[in-house]
């Protein structure tokens, strides 16, 4: 009932109903004195052939909800299984993110990089969140 209610207060918080519980985007490529930010400034400033692809590796370490639900996985496992759980999970995505950055935009009209576009996903993923956190809690209220 507590993760219920966690992700409840984080789809109001997603949602802007309530800010306060709107958890802040972590600040990732700064940690570790800012090196990986410099780095990745230059890459974003570039006008290399290979800009895309250094981009889709920068963003591929940062944190997302799926990554977070394989990490969780991985706190049952042994360290090495756990690691052998995440490199998998990174080698998995591969793929689709892959196929999504090449064709992604041109497919969908230059849709998924529209402002409109990312703010309806933001609330469809509030939405979303908010009805498994409502079935979290549930479930636990009826046992």
């Amino acid at each position: 009932m507590v993760v219920g209610a966690v992700m409840l207060g984080l789809a109001l918080g997603l949602a802007g109903v309530i800010p306060k519980f709107r958890l802040p985007e972590p600040d990732v490529l700064g940690a570790g004195g800012g090196i990986l930010r410099r780095v990745y400034l230059r890459v974003l400033q570039s006008k290399h052939t290979l800009k895309p692809l250094l981009v889709g590796v920068f963003v591929g370490f940062l944190p997302c909800g799926l990554t977070y639900n394989a990490l969780m996985a991985t706190f049952t496992l042994r360290p090495l299984s756990g690691a052998l759980l995440m490199l998998c999970f990174g080698l998995g995505t591969v793929p689709g993110l892959l196929a999504l950055g090449v064709f992604g935009n041109a497919l969908f009209g230059g849709l998924l990089t529209r402002l409109p576009f990312r703010v309806a996903m933001t609330r469809v993923s509030a939405l979303l969140l908010a009805v498994l956190g409502a079935s979290f809690l549930w479930r636990g209220w009826t046992g």
